[in-house]
């Protein structure tokens, strides 16, 4: 009797977790070779010749992107068995029944001893029992990727493995045979419940993870594609997302990428949609407050093109700041709301009279109403302190009924009392 009989779930399972590692293996790869990147633009160090760099980094990442590509091949396989199991696993079983195991009549022998039929013909075999049938340009590209496979484990290849290739045959392949669930879902997913999830920090910036990935993907997929696989536009700004942000921890929360989008091209749309999580999220359509950004989705009173929460009087354009130089003075600005709300900012005046007009200033733009008051203090490089800041006060703007009133020589912050 025939035991251990896997079951369409068991074989769903086992195909796309080896989906999955594919994914790992090629996008680790793709986005060690930025990282590398990156830490020689920080270091402000060029290349002899950085064409030749990257074509010897994937000359040696070979191996590993062979075996992704034998994985992505194998999860195709598992896929097809899981659909033709739905009908019966029996039919996986390959040959005559005299040349089954020995013993099979007598006792128990588990299905694995059972030769299954051969990967050529899984095709044939799915489209006779399950429905709907794959198409000719489906059976096309799993006959190409079966050889190459095969050419790559069993012999030595020609053939030089892209990161591009494997990242367009790991998502036809998840929207093909995996495609009950969104491939983005499956990656926020599997990366929560996966190995590092049992450690406290994983849960803090597993989705940010995801978003890299995806935006990693994305540059490597031509624009047709990357409208087929993720809804994106490459054509059409991209902005934040403010459901991926709030899912990603606050301390994790620099270099998220902007992959959520308009849904039309209209100047009044008000909707965006993320290619992440597919959340649409309502966006107010108004200039952002940051001097140095000409964007005008916002939400939640924060940008979304350069996250400047709206009323953050950093930097206010008074156009009294002047440039750090030895003949300038250095302010600071301690911004306070009636919750008790603070906000620290820094810079430089030629004298106290520009630094207490330009706290009046902010104080006066509509943006930063919720500003109860600011103390205007000023660093006395005569009384330094340990760390050269001895900030003193030269007094404070009060908001009221009657407008804002100047208390000079006062700190009007309420003390902290132990």
């Amino acid at each position: 009797m025939i035991t251990e009989i896997p079951t369409p779930r068991d074989f769903h399972a086992a195909g796309l977790n080896q989906l999955y590692l594919a994914w790992e293996i090629t996008i680790q790869a793709v986005g060690g070779l930025e990282d590398l990147k990156t830490i020689n633009r920080d270091a402000s160090f060029e290349l002899a010749d950085a064409e030749k760099s990257e074509v010897t980094f994937w000359a040696k990442s070979q191996p590993e992107l062979a075996n992704a590509y034998a994985l992505a091949q194998q999860a195709m396989e598992m896929a097809l068995k899981g659909r033709i199991a739905q009908t019966s696993p029996y039919l996986l079983i390959a040959r005559e029944p005299k040349d089954w195991p020995k013993g099979v009549e007598k006792g128990d022998v588990p299905f694995s001893e059972f030769r299954t039929v051969d990967s050529a013909d899984l095709i044939r075999l799915h489209n006779t029992f399950f429905s709907p049938p794959l198409d000719d340009k489906f059976k096309s590209f799993w006959d190409e990727v079966r050889r190459d496979r095969n050419r790559i484990m069993h012999s030595i290849p020609s053939m030089t493995l892209e990161p591009t290739t494997l990242v367009q045959i790991i998502l036809k392949v998840a929207g093909t045979l995996f495609d009950e669930v969104r491939w983005s879902k499956r990656l926020l997913d599997m990366s929560i419940t996966g190995k590092k999830s049992e450690y406290w920090f994983h849960d803090y910036y597993s989705h940010k993870i995801v978003m890299q990935q995806i935006a990693l993907a994305i540059g490597h997929l031509k624009p047709a594609e990357q409208q087929v696989f993720f809804g994106f536009d490459s054509n059409k700004r991209a902005y934040l997302c403010p459901f991926c942000i709030s899912n990603v921890d606050r301390d994790y929360r620099s270099d998220i990428p902007a992959l959520a989008q308009l849904k039309s091209k209209k100047s009044s749309e008000k909707t965006i949609k993320c290619s992440v999580c597919e959340t649409e999220t309502r966006v107010e359509r108004q200039i952002c407050n940051n001097s140095n950004c000409d964007a005008n989705v916002i939400c939640d009173n924060v940008c979304l093109t350069c996250s400047w929460e709206q009323d953050c009087p950093a930097g206010f354009p008074s156009g009294l700041i002047a440039d750090e130089s030895r003949e300038m003075r250095r302010y600071q600005f301690s911004f306070l709301n009636a919750e008790r709300s603070s906000y620290l900012d820094e810079s430089y005046f030629a004298n106290d009279e520009n630094a207490i007009e330009h706290a009046r200033l902010a104080m006066s733009a509509s943006y930063l109403r919720k500003w109860s008051s600011v103390v205007v203090e000023y660093n006395s490089p005569d009384k330094a302190a340990m760390w050269g800041f001895n900030y003193i006060p030269i007094g404070t703007w009060q908001r009221n009924s009657e407008g804002l009133t100047w208390y000079a020589g006062v700190d009007l912050r309420p003390r902290l009392s132990f």
